[in-house]
């Protein structure tokens, strides 16, 4: 078995609010939602991991004490879902056989990790 490694690809463009964090122009739809239209800005919780992984259809998030069992979350940008990441050096082409982390670091900046 090969262990897997994780490697620090860039720090994404995030606002601040509230002690939370959202990718800056991002949302997440929520396929399960019952209320409303399922899109949420807000989403990212210092100290929680988010794994970002391609579903075969789209980008989707898991991780976070908020997440509801048996709900898909799409990483979305207005109707159309996503193809990378930004970040402070510019767009992060996202693989769709690799698997992405995003973690805040001690000084509160959120890196994306790209895993294996």
């Amino acid at each position: 078995m090969t262990p897997h490694t994780a490697t620090v690809l860039g720090i994404l463009d995030t606002s601040s609010e509230e002690g939370l964090a959202r990718i800056d122009g991002y949302q997440l739809h929520d396929d399960g939602a019952d209320d409303g239209d399922g899109l949420y800005c807000y989403w990212m919780t210092p100290g929680d991991t988010y794994g970002v992984i391609h579903d075969g259809d789209t980008w989707t998030v898991a991780g976070g004490v908020w997440t509801e069992f048996g709900h898909t979350y799409r990483l979305v940008a207005g109707d159309r879902p996503v193809e990378s990441l930004p970040t402070r050096r510019g767009p992060l082409p996202l693989d769709p056989v690799r698997v992405y982390q995003l973690q805040a670091d001690a000084a509160g900046d959120w890196l994306v990790w790209r895993v294996g």
